[in-house]
């Protein structure tokens, strides 16, 4: 549609939120019904409006829908930006890292071309990176269902069912799937394991190449 996106993990507070939309001179919120609570504390302090995102229903019409005219294209818009993510706040409050159309198609042309199970979200960087790698190089990719519990059982049952070339999630994924011969073993037939958001522990780190699993960590997506 033309738009800079603003894309916003779903676990900061209120102030961190206002902070990221007064930044980015953001005036529109779409949304989740389960974020609803977290809306209402942010328009309680900062006026900006508020839409749900549509269901499935709504959207998945036999007829195509008919699209805004774009502006046409010019070495300008390479500069524009795509999105908007913001860092963790670890350190105060989270800041904006602006993304342009140029860097976006730079990083996405990069992908390793293998059948992707992806378990970040996709308002980390990591995880929407992977995903549009997967789109430039025309190969699938798996997401994990955010809707259920982030347990061994189901990481190793999602990853038997996809049969992944690649795992992407963060080193906590990574110890769930470590703790059983199963959840490993499922790992190492992967070609390649990348891990982002934090460290991996040295001792789980170590643990993952003696039994095979090509493990390598992904700083800066």
């Amino acid at each position: 549609m033309g738009y800079g996106v603003l894309l916003l993990s779903t676990r900061l507070a209120t102030d961190a939120y206002i902070s990221l939309l007064e930044k980015t001179n953001c005036n529109d919120i779409l949304s989740a019904p389960t974020t609803a609570k977290s809306i209402a504390g942010i328009q309680e302090v900062r006026k900006c409006n508020s839409f749900t995102i549509p269901e499935k229903e709504f959207y998945d019409v036999p007829k195509a829908l008919t699209l805004p005219k774009l502006p046409a294209k010019s070495p300008a818009s390479a500069k524009k930006i795509a999105f908007i993510i913001h860092s963790s706040g670890s350190t105060g409050l989270p800041k904006p890292i602006f993304q342009t159309h140029n860097a976006c198609l730079s990083n996405y042309a990069n992908g390793s071309g293998f059948k992707a199970f992806l378990t970040l979200p996709l308002y980390h960087n990591h995880g929407i990176s992977t995903f549009f790698r997967a789109v430039c190089k025309g190969k699938p990719i798996s997401l994990y269902n955010a809707s259920l519990p982030l347990s061994e059982t189901n990481l190793i049952k999602a990853m038997e069912a996809v049969e992944p070339e690649s795992f992407h999630g963060v080193p906590y994924a990574l110890k769930l799937l470590s703790e059983s011969e199963r959840g490993t073993a499922a790992l190492a037939r992967c070609k390649l394991v990348l891990f982002g958001g934090s460290s991996c522990p040295d001792d789980l780190g170590d643990k993952l190449v003696n039994a095979g699993v090509y493990i390598v960590s992904h700083y800066g997506a």
